[in-house]
């Protein structure tokens, strides 16, 4: 079970400018090949970095 809902999560990203449409598609390829949780597939993927990751964690 996620903390939060992946859709919530990948509407803040882009309403807020973060990811682009382009890289969430790749991420959401990637997730799909790796299993994990969207959020650390951006980290992993350098498209978020860890204060992001934490002010989206904390704003949950």
């Amino acid at each position: 079970m996620s903390l939060f809902n992946e859709t919530s999560l990948e509407q803040q990203l882009l309403a807020q400018g973060i990811i682009d449409q382009r890289q969430l598609a790749l991420a959401r390829k990637v997730q799909r090949q790796q299993m994990g949780p969207l959020l650390m597939i951006l980290l992993q993927l350098q498209f978020i970095d860890l204060d992001q990751m934490s002010g989206l964690i904390s704003g949950c």
